[in-house]
């Protein structure tokens, strides 16, 4: 029976929308401007992390 039960407890979103609300309002507080920095600042940290992967074997390869 405790299956049963966790099959009912599990909701069809991805997350738990309330959370995900906390978050956004925390995240919007915290940079101050709005929702626009955040996705400027999140988008040049997946732009800039292979760019780093390959600068540092680069470097590697040189020695």
């Amino acid at each position: 029976m405790p299956l049963f039960n966790l099959i009912l407890l599990h909701h069809g979103e991805s997350a738990d929308p309330e959370l995900l609300k906390w978050i956004k309002d925390l995240l919007d507080h915290f940079f101050g401007s709005g929702p626009w920095a955040v996705v400027i600042l999140l988008g040049s940290a997946i732009c800039l992390m292979p760019l780093i992967v390959i600068l540092v074997y680069i470097i590697q390869n040189r020695r």
